[in-house]
Protein backbone atom coordinates (compact mmCIF):
# COMPACT_ATOMS: atom_id res chain seq x y z
CA UNK A 1 0.00 0.00 0.00
CA UNK A 2 2.78 2.41 0.91
CA UNK A 3 4.48 1.55 -2.73
CA UNK A 4 1.25 2.16 -4.49
CA UNK A 5 1.00 5.60 -2.50
CA UNK A 6 4.47 6.64 -3.13
CA UNK A 7 3.80 6.05 -6.91
CA UNK A 8 0.57 7.44 -7.66
CA UNK A 9 0.49 10.07 -4.55
CA UNK A 10 2.65 13.73 -5.48
CA UNK A 11 2.51 14.27 -1.75
CA UNK A 12 3.26 11.26 -0.12
CA UNK A 13 6.38 10.61 -2.71
CA UNK A 14 7.57 14.23 -1.40
CA UNK A 15 7.40 13.00 2.22
CA UNK A 16 9.54 9.97 1.46
CA UNK A 17 11.76 12.01 -0.74
CA UNK A 18 12.12 15.13 0.74
CA UNK A 19 14.85 14.23 3.54
CA UNK A 20 17.05 12.76 0.88
CA UNK A 21 17.15 14.78 -1.75
CA UNK A 22 17.99 17.65 0.99
CA UNK A 23 20.35 15.73 2.56
CA UNK A 24 22.30 14.44 -0.57
CA UNK A 25 22.59 17.89 -2.70
CA UNK A 26 25.73 18.23 -2.01
CA UNK A 27 28.23 15.25 -3.34
CA UNK A 28 30.10 14.10 -0.27
CA UNK A 29 34.36 13.71 -0.26
CA UNK A 30 36.12 10.49 1.13
CA UNK A 31 39.44 11.24 2.24
CA UNK A 32 42.04 9.53 4.54
CA UNK A 33 44.31 12.46 4.81
CA UNK A 34 43.10 16.09 5.02
CA UNK A 35 46.07 17.21 2.84
CA UNK A 36 44.85 17.09 -0.68
CA UNK A 37 48.64 17.12 -2.41
CA UNK A 38 49.10 13.69 -0.95
CA UNK A 39 47.14 10.91 -2.02
CA UNK A 40 46.78 6.97 0.01
CA UNK A 41 45.85 3.89 -1.47
CA UNK A 42 42.72 4.18 0.16
CA UNK A 43 41.68 7.38 -1.35
CA UNK A 44 42.95 5.70 -4.77
CA UNK A 45 41.01 2.27 -4.27
CA UNK A 46 37.66 4.88 -4.00
CA UNK A 47 38.11 6.38 -6.61
CA UNK A 48 39.02 3.71 -9.14
CA UNK A 49 35.55 1.81 -7.57
CA UNK A 50 33.64 4.91 -8.57
CA UNK A 51 35.82 4.46 -12.30
CA UNK A 52 34.78 0.59 -12.69
CA UNK A 53 31.08 1.31 -12.04
CA UNK A 54 30.91 4.02 -14.17
CA UNK A 55 33.45 3.03 -16.92
CA UNK A 56 34.69 5.81 -18.89
CA UNK A 57 34.06 9.33 -18.24
CA UNK A 58 35.86 12.62 -18.51
CA UNK A 59 34.76 13.53 -15.17
CA UNK A 60 38.13 13.16 -12.85
CA UNK A 61 38.54 11.86 -8.60
CA UNK A 62 34.86 11.50 -7.06
CA UNK A 63 33.14 13.88 -9.60
CA UNK A 64 29.93 11.83 -11.01
CA UNK A 65 30.97 9.14 -9.26
CA UNK A 66 27.88 6.87 -9.60
CA UNK A 67 28.14 5.63 -5.72
CA UNK A 68 26.46 8.38 -4.82
CA UNK A 69 23.53 8.63 -7.24
CA UNK A 70 22.95 4.70 -5.62
CA UNK A 71 23.21 5.77 -2.03
CA UNK A 72 20.53 8.46 -2.76
CA UNK A 73 18.10 6.14 -4.49
CA UNK A 74 18.79 3.51 -1.48
CA UNK A 75 18.04 6.20 1.14
CA UNK A 76 14.45 7.08 -0.63
CA UNK A 77 13.36 3.43 -1.79
CA UNK A 78 14.96 2.57 1.94
CA UNK A 79 11.72 5.07 3.26
CA UNK A 80 9.08 3.81 1.32
CA UNK A 81 8.13 0.88 3.16
CA UNK A 82 9.97 -0.47 6.21
CA UNK A 83 13.26 -1.02 4.57
CA UNK A 84 15.33 -1.30 1.24
CA UNK A 85 18.52 -3.10 0.50
CA UNK A 86 21.52 -2.38 -1.44
CA UNK A 87 22.84 -5.35 -3.90
CA UNK A 88 26.44 -5.97 -4.12
CA UNK A 89 27.68 -7.47 -7.33
CA UNK A 90 30.93 -9.27 -7.23
CA UNK A 91 33.43 -10.87 -9.79
CA UNK A 92 32.75 -14.19 -7.71
CA UNK A 93 30.25 -14.45 -9.83
CA UNK A 94 32.42 -15.07 -13.08
CA UNK A 95 33.95 -18.06 -10.93
CA UNK A 96 30.27 -20.14 -11.37
CA UNK A 97 28.66 -18.51 -7.67
CA UNK A 98 25.51 -17.70 -7.54
CA UNK A 99 24.10 -15.04 -5.45
CA UNK A 100 22.66 -17.40 -3.08
CA UNK A 101 26.21 -18.61 -1.81
CA UNK A 102 27.81 -16.60 1.25
CA UNK A 103 30.38 -14.05 -0.75
CA UNK A 104 34.16 -15.05 0.39
CA UNK A 105 36.12 -12.07 1.08
CA UNK A 106 39.65 -11.56 -0.45
CA UNK A 107 41.84 -8.52 -0.81
CA UNK A 108 41.07 -8.88 -4.73
CA UNK A 109 37.59 -8.88 -4.61
CA UNK A 110 36.06 -6.39 -7.41
CA UNK A 111 32.41 -5.14 -6.97
CA UNK A 112 30.81 -5.20 -10.41
CA UNK A 113 27.85 -3.41 -10.17
CA UNK A 114 25.40 -2.33 -7.37
CA UNK A 115 21.12 -2.28 -7.42
CA UNK A 116 18.82 -0.43 -4.69
CA UNK A 117 15.44 -2.20 -4.19
CA UNK A 118 12.64 -1.44 -1.98
CA UNK A 119 11.15 -3.89 0.02
CA UNK A 120 8.22 -4.22 -2.11
CA UNK A 121 10.92 -6.05 -4.41
CA UNK A 122 13.13 -7.79 -1.88
CA UNK A 123 10.91 -10.18 0.43
CA UNK A 124 12.93 -11.72 3.21
CA UNK A 125 12.86 -15.28 2.98
CA UNK A 126 14.46 -16.63 5.86
CA UNK A 127 15.58 -14.93 9.12
CA UNK A 128 18.11 -16.77 11.58
CA UNK A 129 16.89 -18.93 14.38
CA UNK A 130 19.68 -19.82 16.22
CA UNK A 131 18.94 -17.83 19.72
CA UNK A 132 22.88 -17.84 20.44
CA UNK A 133 23.75 -16.75 16.89
CA UNK A 134 25.35 -12.82 16.65
CA UNK A 135 22.58 -12.06 14.20
CA UNK A 136 19.62 -13.60 16.07
CA UNK A 137 16.09 -12.46 13.78
CA UNK A 138 18.06 -10.83 11.09
CA UNK A 139 17.47 -11.92 7.78
CA UNK A 140 19.67 -14.64 6.24
CA UNK A 141 18.09 -14.73 2.81
CA UNK A 142 16.50 -12.01 0.68
CA UNK A 143 13.87 -12.78 -2.75
CA UNK A 144 14.87 -10.13 -4.81
CA UNK A 145 13.08 -8.93 -7.97
CA UNK A 146 15.18 -7.54 -10.13
CA UNK A 147 12.10 -6.30 -12.92
CA UNK A 148 9.24 -5.26 -11.22
CA UNK A 149 6.58 -5.38 -13.74
CA UNK A 150 5.11 -2.51 -13.21
CA UNK A 151 7.70 -1.02 -14.63
CA UNK A 152 7.77 -2.68 -17.55
CA UNK A 153 7.84 -0.87 -21.09
CA UNK A 154 4.89 0.04 -23.59
CA UNK A 155 7.11 -2.24 -26.30
CA UNK A 156 6.95 -5.72 -24.08
CA UNK A 157 10.40 -5.64 -23.32
CA UNK A 158 11.56 -6.35 -19.52
CA UNK A 159 7.60 -7.42 -18.90
CA UNK A 160 8.20 -10.74 -16.92
CA UNK A 161 9.57 -10.10 -13.44
CA UNK A 162 12.83 -12.49 -12.40
CA UNK A 163 13.21 -13.66 -8.79
CA UNK A 164 16.28 -14.75 -7.31
CA UNK A 165 17.44 -16.19 -4.01
CA UNK A 166 20.27 -13.56 -2.38
CA UNK A 167 22.78 -14.40 0.77
CA UNK A 168 22.32 -11.66 2.89
CA UNK A 169 26.71 -11.13 2.62
CA UNK A 170 25.94 -10.05 -0.18
CA UNK A 171 23.18 -7.45 0.71
CA UNK A 172 22.78 -3.97 2.76
CA UNK A 173 20.15 -4.18 4.73
CA UNK A 174 18.76 -0.27 5.23
CA UNK A 175 16.07 0.45 7.98
CA UNK A 176 16.33 4.13 9.66
CA UNK A 177 13.78 5.71 11.99
CA UNK A 178 13.89 1.71 13.92
CA UNK A 179 11.91 1.31 16.35
CA UNK A 180 11.14 -2.03 18.36
CA UNK A 181 12.55 -4.33 15.85
CA UNK A 182 15.77 -3.87 14.30
CA UNK A 183 15.37 -4.65 10.49
CA UNK A 184 11.59 -3.00 10.10
CA UNK A 185 11.54 0.46 10.25
CA UNK A 186 8.85 2.87 10.44
CA UNK A 187 7.82 3.92 6.97
CA UNK A 188 7.75 7.54 6.61
CA UNK A 189 4.71 7.98 4.89
CA UNK A 190 3.21 6.40 8.71
CA UNK A 191 2.84 9.22 10.66
CA UNK A 192 0.96 11.31 7.76
CA UNK A 193 -0.59 8.47 6.44
CA UNK A 194 -4.00 9.85 7.35
CA UNK A 195 -3.86 13.10 6.50
CA UNK A 196 -2.21 12.10 3.28
CA UNK A 197 -5.59 9.95 2.72
CA UNK A 198 -7.95 12.85 3.20
CA UNK A 199 -5.90 15.11 1.15
CA UNK A 200 -6.67 12.34 -1.48
CA UNK A 201 -9.98 12.00 -0.56
CA UNK A 202 -10.78 16.12 -0.62
CA UNK A 203 -9.24 16.08 -3.92
CA UNK A 204 -11.56 13.28 -5.57
CA UNK A 205 -14.29 14.11 -4.07
CA UNK A 206 -14.00 17.67 -5.33
CA UNK A 207 -13.86 16.67 -8.97
CA UNK A 208 -17.14 14.00 -8.37
CA UNK A 209 -18.69 16.95 -6.57
CA UNK A 210 -18.05 19.28 -9.31
CA UNK A 211 -19.55 16.59 -11.66
CA UNK A 212 -22.59 15.47 -10.02
CA UNK A 213 -23.37 19.16 -9.67
CA UNK A 214 -22.67 20.81 -13.11
CA UNK A 215 -24.75 18.29 -15.06
CA UNK A 216 -26.64 20.66 -17.57
CA UNK A 217 -30.37 20.48 -17.61
CA UNK A 218 -33.75 22.49 -18.06
CA UNK A 219 -35.33 25.20 -15.84
CA UNK A 220 -38.75 26.38 -16.18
Amino acid sequence: YYQELFDREPLAARVVEVMAKESWQVQPRVYEVNDPSKRTPFEDDWDNLGRSLRGKSYYQDEQGSPIWEYLLRADILSGIGHYGVLLFGFDDLRAGESLETPVTPQPLRKLLYLRVFPESQAAIAAREVDPISPRYGQPTYYNITFDDPQTASPGGFGASSSTRKVHWTRIQHLADELESSEIFARPRMRPVLNPLLDIRKVRGGSAEMYWQGALPGLSI
